[in-house]
């Protein structure tokens, strides 16, 4: 076996090693940053699929509050285990991508961004004006998962990372399959795909609810998590601006991208807000721009580039 196969079995697997024994060795607070990291690598993933397509979603937000308005509604309603619902966040999730990505797909890449955009908006919007079923912008509240706690807190990080292996896994099945192919061929010309026999339409709703679906379980998971959930944190538009720049800061277009993008900017964004009280959105803007201008392959890229040389 080739001394780069052995690299890229081995690193992953040390990785995986390395997380699972992490919790022993966190505090309360290091162990809910490290959550967030799982969650945020869940999204930016998600999102990284859907461009290989080369098609832009401003509103990725719009699924993860679909996922968390679903656990949490569906939970309270029914009382179903909290395992039900974070899969049913995912599968509705989904639904809405397949009926956006149908009406917008054929759309022109800028042209869907902005759809995405509005279509978060507008399930805000939505949200917060049918308070007898969504409980309006008060927000809807569920009991923690497995009680609360710290013994609860190392499970539910279990779970995280269990969902992130799985997205970051289905993302490299995806990438080595016969439809990577066609999403690629789309990618870099959609007239000459659709010559080959290649449908667009039919492959990018298939990215889109394939991205949308793993947002929505985290979505669906973050409601659980936190215990409570509300129209602003659930569509927070902040939430599809991370999607974006994750993968840039990592490396777009591979699976191991988002994985350090989503690492990095969420603990040096918490590490910025604590050292910095004032302006540190502005020290954080300014290190993106640098690594977008100066890293074009993102981090990645530059570790290949290292590797090469060594």
């Amino acid at each position: 076996m080739p001394s780069k196969t052995y690299f890229r079995i081995l690193c992953p697997a040390v990785l995986i090693a390395f997380l699972a024994t992490l919790p022993s060795f966190l505090s309360p607070y290091s162990l809910h940053l490290m959550i967030l990291v799982m969650i945020y690598a869940v999204i930016a993933t998600s999102w990284n699929i859907l461009v290989w397509t080369h098609q832009i979603s401003l509103g990725h937000a719009a699924f993860f509050g679909i996922g968390a308005y679903t656990g949490a509604l569906v939970y309270n309603a029914w009382h179903l285990p909290p395992f039900f619902d974070i899969l049913l966040g995912g599968i509705f999730a989904s639904l809405g991508a397949i009926i956006i990505g149908i009406i917008c797909l054929r759309m022109a890449p800028w042209a869907l961004a902005i759809a995405t955009l509005a279509f978060a908006e507008a399930l805000k919007i939505l949200v917060i004006m049918t308070p007898g079923l969504t409980e309006g912008a008060e927000g809807v509240a569920i009991p923690p998962l497995f009680g609360g706690g710290e013994g609860a807190r190392i499970l539910t990080y279990y779970i995280a990372f269990a969902v992130a292996v799985l997205t970051v896994l289905s993302a490299y099945a995806l990438k080595r399959s016969k439809f990577y192919f066609a999403f690629t061929a789309i990618h870099d010309d959609e007239d000459a795909a659709n010559m080959m026999g290649i449908n667009p339409t039919k492959y990018k709703v298939m990215a889109f609810a394939i991205s949308a679906f793993f947002v929505g379980i985290v979505g669906s998971f973050y409601a659980h998590y936190i215990a409570y959930i509300d129209p602003h944190a659930a569509f927070n538009i902040h939430i599809s601006v991370e999607a974006q720049i994750m993968p840039l800061m990592g490396g777009l277009y591979t699976v191991a991208g988002p994985v350090v993008g989503a690492f990095i900017l969420t603990l040096l964004g918490e590490y910025l807000r604590i050292t910095i009280k004032t302006g540190y959105l502005i020290v954080y803007g300014i290190i993106l721009v640098f690594v977008i201008f100066y890293l074009p392959k993102g981090l990645v890229g530059l570790g290949e580039r290292w590797t090469k040389r060594i």
